[in-house]
């Protein structure tokens, strides 16, 4: 095993890789297939780390605005009104855009070779306090870098510059993607700027380009330097430190090395130091541990950072997408409050121009997985201390792809078009972003794949946030922030088949423009601690599979839905809502509850059968496992239950499906039909198996009419002789 270091800001790939001194700077020339090998690990700078604006900002839970205390940037043009074009260019007004109402579109024919494409009059503008410049942009056709650049102009006519902007290479922007540009001019901008223009310093053959959203920036090494590549979150995106005072209330993640996907609370000893040694973290909600003077609760998952959309003076505008446009978008997902308010700069990568362009160049084996880790310091990169953020900048590339046996953590994404594709066997992804992308934040959908995952965060995606599923199986991804993207929070999007039922746990689902998790393959799936909030169609949205839901907190307005109605449809909720013996069955045509509104015994519950559709017949029961019984070889079985029914409509059966054991080779059952609103013991089913081991007993309930009559069960007896 050989770790190599790689730094995208200040390494070099014609280095050997092999030392902080010798790092390479990129995926994609350094760390190649050609200088790795199975087993090895390359070590990954940490981005910058997270400031403070210096000032609140006020979160509106669903909302896209996020709405500062004062404005840190200065308008130079918000493209709402066309600009002037010069010869050979058509300079209109366009609804296609990222701010306001309209975006400068600038068709340049064949004919323009150089020189002032077009210009727009801003007014006196003292831009002093400056010296960077960010905008959005969209390009029919690949350019090279400084082929065109803004220029600020001390006249209206954009013809005397007084700041050169030159536009960096931007990659393949396609004719539907948007790029959000910034540049640091190293100096302050003009005092006394009258216009801005477009310039084309080299020949730029036919092109169309869109512009939206220009604005001055402060110094970039500023800690409120925010401009539109800047992510931006709340304090609860920051690291526990040793012996420092936390108020009561603060929220902070573990180190990196010790990260899990929780986030926890001070709720005792505010104000107090935390201890000189991080804690050992609780990993379930609602517990706490000891730190020094303060005490800490397993609050939730972690929280993320956002990409934006647009700045427009004290307003925010969080994005999806490079694609989406201003009108669309789901925003922030949590409590509405004003907090001080973070941002943090991602790396921009270079170079990716096609898809899929991929990060991650090396596989492993079975033996020998490959490791991609993020967050090490910047100094020599010999602990972990931070994370890797790697911004793909105009909707394309991967930061993973088609690689087996990868184990991939702390190296989070935003504006790619996947953040991590596992369409291979075996991937290991731990603490993990994947936001803002065209397509997915992490897919692991793939022919033949299995892994596991812990505590990825994938938000603002333009399709779904997660996508699993296929004809695949054994994977696992537990403790998962799935909201606000433009599908589904989760989804497996093909009716293909698993040999297994994969667990996951702890997942939370909210905001999303579809549903929270849209299951729409042909096996079982089971989610642990499942919580859904707000999403637009529906908590959980199954196609025909069997979906079980333990200890769900589900408050959309429609917490399950489905489509094919009559296909044993089947979900089963145990804890619903997360409060004990409060348990929730709904299938095709009908629901199973956990009831106490009629109970043989005072204490407990009963259950409760409702039919809500003819098709639940005979042919067609609706199905309730209660009770599997160890039984030995020749021992006479005897098996009744207490029930109850409000209409001789409905109808009930207990049984003991045959070929479960030798000598029960055929089903035994007996009828439950109760007098009206009276409790009735049953009759009893006797068996006799012939070798010893389990036996599941079943209640079968129909009434073949599709009204909503009741049926319920209660205190199941047994007897051995």
């Amino acid at each position: 095993m050989t770790t190599f270091y790689l730094d995208h800001v200040g390494g070099s790939d014609g280095a050997d890789g092999l030392s902080f001194a010798n790092r390479w700077k990129t995926f994609a020339t350094g760390a190649t297939e050609a200088r790795t090998a199975p087993g090895d690990v390359i070590r990954v700078m940490a981005s910058p780390e997270p400031t403070s604006l210096g000032m609140t900002a006020t979160w509106t839970q669903d909302s896209k605005t996020v709405t500062l205390n004062s404005a840190l940037t200065a308008n130079i043009s918000n493209c709402d009104s066309a600009w002037t074009g010069s010869a050979n260019v058509t300079a209109t007004a366009t609804t296609t855009r990222k701010e306001g109402s309209n975006a400068a579109s600038l068709v340049i024919a064949d004919a323009f070779t150089t020189g002032k494409v077009a210009y727009f009059a801003t007014g006196t503008l003292d831009l002093s306090g400056y010296r960077q410049v960010s905008f959005w942009m969209r390009l029919s056709a690949l350019l090279a870098a400084s082929t065109l650049s803004i220029r600020l102009c001390s006249d209206t006519t954009g013809d005397t510059t007084v700041d050169t902007i030159a536009i960096p290479d931007c990659g393949n922007l396609f004719s539907s993607n948007w790029m959000c540009v910034t540049v640091d001019t190293g100096a302050a901008l003009g005092s006394s700027i009258q216009s801005v223009a477009l310039y084309a310093d080299l020949d730029p053959g036919t092109l169309t380009i869109f512009l939206d959203n220009i604005i001055a920036c402060k110094d970039s090494t500023a800690a409120d330097s925010l401009t539109l590549n800047s992510l931006v979150g709340k304090i609860n995106n920051l690291n526990w430190v040793a012996s420092t005072a936390h108020a009561t209330d603060a929220i902070r993640k573990p180190t990196a090395p010790n990260r899990n996907g929780f986030r926890y609370k001070v709720t005792a000893g505010g104000g107090g130091n935390s201890g000189g040694t991080e804690p050992t973290w609780p990993q379930e909600i609602g517990l706490t541990v000891t730190d020094g003077a303060l005490t800490w609760t397993c609050e939730g998952l972690e929280d993320t950072w956002y990409g934006i959309q647009s700045i427009n003076g004290a307003t925010v505008l969080l994005d999806n997408g490079v694609t989406n446009l201003a009108t669309a978008g789901r925003g922030y997902s949590g409590a509405t409050e004003t907090v001080t308010t973070y941002k943090r700069e991602a790396v921009a990568l270079t170079g990716v121009n096609s898809v899929p362009f991929n990060a991650i160049q090396e596989p492993g084996t079975a033996a020998a997985y490959m490791l991609y880790t993020g967050g090490w310091n910047s100094t020599d990169m010999s602990t972990q201390t931070g994370e890797t953020w790697l911004d793909m900048r105009n909707g394309l590339g991967h930061v993973y792809k088609t690689k087996s046996f990868v184990q991939v953590e702390n190296l989070n994404s935003v504006r790619g078009q996947v953040g991590i594709e596992a369409q291979d066997a075996s991937v290991i992804i731990t603490n993990c972003h994947g936001n803002n992308h065209l397509s997915y934040g992490i897919d692991t959908q793939a022919t033949a794949s299995s892994g596991r995952g812990v505590g990825a965060v994938c938000n603002n995606n333009t399709s779904l946030n997660y996508r699993f599923g296929g004809s695949r199986s054994g994977w696992t991804f537990n403790r998962m922030r799935l909201d606000s993207s433009l599908s589904s929070g989760a989804g497996d999007d093909t009716a293909g088949s698993f040999t297994d039922i994969r667990p996951f746990n702890d997942w939370h689902c909210a905001n999303n423009a579809v549903s929270g998790v849209a299951h729409l393959g042909a096996s079982p799936i089971k989610l642990y601690n499942l919580v859904t909030r707000g999403n637009f169609t529906s908590g959980v949205y199954s196609l025909w599979s069997n979906c079980v839901l333990v200890n769900p907190l589900m408050t959309d307005s429609t917490p399950l839905s489905a489509i094919a109605q009559g296909t044993n449809f089947y979900y089963f909720g145990q804890r619903w809502a997360q409060t004990a013996n409060n348990h929730l069955i709904t299938t095709d045509g009908g629901t199973i509850i956990s009831a106490t509104d009629q109970r043989h015994t005072a204490s407990g519950i009963s259950w409760k059968f409702r039919p809500t559709h003819e098709s639940r017949s005979a042919d067609h029961p609706m199905r309730l496992s209660v009770g599997k019984i160890a039984v030995g070889a020749g021992t006479a079985v005897s098996v009744n239950i207490w029930t109850r029914r409000d209409s001789t409509n409905i109808k009930g059966q207990l049984l003991i499906v045959g070929g479960q054991l030798p000598g029960v080779n055929a089903d035994v059952s007996v009828a439950c039909e109760p007098t009206i609103n009276t409790w009735e013991l049953s009759s009893t089913l006797n068996f006799t198996p012939s070798e010893a081991g389990t036996v599941e007993i079943t209640f079968l309930v129909w009434d073949g009419v599709g009204t909503t009559n009741n049926f319920w069960i209660d205190d199941l007896g047994v007897s051995q002789a």
